[in-house]
């Protein structure tokens, strides 16, 4: 291992993977270099590893990940309290205990904080989701989908409409597209496999007609042309909040006033009524993991 491979390690970038096709591939040079500098440690400098290695034992580093189960070493061993993100806390002297729980943790370490990601050993599996019986569903790109509404793209109430078509066809499951925050601003970016986080959903997908407020109607080609559909999109839905601010039209001059009680009604009705269907993106940890529709409902 050259010492570009030996810096590139304990960085902790992969040099060595394995494609889709399970050929084995390596990331060039040049691109292990591009990376490494944009970290701060120029692959040309005799001392970044040296320098690397002497802010991890310091405990300089932000983020730590391990598996879920196992225990996690920690840079030059560490005293603090482990905050998990369902609620719970864990003492910490030295490397991180088994974590049963997967997701982001937060680890106080006194004067500073670290990121603690726990990452489940294996995905979430159709077994998993129905062991021992044979089910079927389609996999859809959410902006792809198209209902009776006059829309650019799809968003999350085309999803809840194609998913009670396909249940009431005798479907098991959607599995979809990724729903994480994008780049509003730069309309360029709208790939779901390159989000800007993974804690937050993308806000494009939203339907305000669930609260009486719902988008205009927009052009529709064949071909999605993002860089003029998400600029209309987010003019539309800041206009539709701003009206959902201003008293007078949520009265008699605007907006009828009783339409989120009635949105809020048929929402719960298409819960209770809608026959059940998984997303195989994620896996739901909390109680309420086999209802389907969004993760809290307006009561």
């Amino acid at each position: 291992m050259s010492a570009l491979h030996d810096l590139a390690a304990a960085a902790g970038l992969q040099v060595d993977w394995t494609d889709a096709g399970g050929q084995a591939k390596r990331v060039s040079d040049e691109a292990l270099a591009d990376v490494l500098a944009a970290l701060g440690y120029a692959a040309d400098d005799d001392t970044s590893l040296d320098r690397l290695r002497a802010e991890q034992a310091g405990g300089a580093a932000a983020f730590v990940s391990g598996e879920q189960g196992q225990p996690i070493a920690l840079p030059g061993g560490s005293r603090g309290t482990l905050h998990l993100a369902s609620g719970g806390t864990i003492d910490v002297d030295g490397d991180l205990p088994p974590i049963d729980e997967p997701g982001y943790h937060r680890l106080d370490l006194g004067d500073r904080a670290m990121t603690v990601a726990v990452a489940p050993p294996r995905c979430f599996t159709v077994a998993d989701a129905a062991p021992g019986r044979r089910i079927w569903g389609p996999a859809v790109q959410i902006p792809a989908l198209r209902d009776a509404r006059a829309t650019s793209f799809g968003d999350f109430a085309t999803l809840a409409h194609a998913g009670t078509a396909f249940a009431a066809a005798g479907a098991d499951l959607v599995a979809i597209s990724p729903v994480h925050a994008l780049f509003p601003a730069d309309p360029a970016r709208y790939s779901p496999y390159a989000p800007s986080s993974r804690l937050f959903l993308n806000i494009l997908y939203a339907d305000p007609g669930l609260v009486g407020v719902p988008v205009p109607a927009e052009r529709g080609p064949a071909m999605i042309d993002w860089t003029s559909a998400i600029p209309h999109r987010l003019a539309a839905l800041l206009h539709r909040r701003r009206r959902r601010a201003r008293p007078a039209d949520m009265g008699t001059g605007g907006t009828d006033s009783r339409a989120p009680r009635r949105a809020r009604h048929e929402l719960r009705r298409l819960r209770d009524s809608r026959p059940r269907w998984h997303c195989l993106r994620r896996r739901r940890r909390r109680s309420r993991r086999d209802q389907p529709g969004p993760r809290a409902l307006p009561r």
